[in-house]
């Protein structure tokens, strides 16, 4: 079983991606955390990869992300870190994609996603 950790604001949007995860044919466990969580996390809690939403808005700005997420890698060396973010602020799918180029993250999606194509990103990672 592969533990998937999201921080995400919405909990609307988080149900969602958890039904995402849950509801198809892999192996996910979801557990929903927030940023002191997270950074509380180490290697006994196995797991496989960390949801962050990523906003325009403290604390979920891309470089408050990216620094939580060298925080967390200190504890959790195997885990591999998505951002989800919305499409519509060029501005900042920009950053988002940057990021990913700059290997700070391993990988993103948009929010509008669909659950098949958000498992199936997880699965690859």
């Amino acid at each position: 079983m592969r533990v998937i950790a999201l921080d995400i604001s919405s909990s609307l949007l988080a149900t969602a991606v958890e039904r995402s995860l849950k509801e198809n044919e892999l192996d996910f466990q979801v557990m929903r955390v927030n940023e002191t969580e997270l950074l509380k996390l180490g290697p006994k809690n196995n797991i496989y990869a960390v949801i962050l939403e990523v906003l325009t808005v403290f604390p979920y700005k891309l470089t408050q992300r990216l620094s939580l997420i060298q925080k967390v890698k200190e504890n959790l060396l195997q885990c591999k870190f998505v951002l989800l973010t919305d499409e519509n602020d060029g501005q900042l799918t920009n950053s988002v994609k940057q990021a990913k180029k700059d290997n700070l993250i391993d990988n993103f999606v948009f929010t509008t996603v669909s659950p098949a194509y958000l498992a199936a990103v997880m699965d690859s990672l």
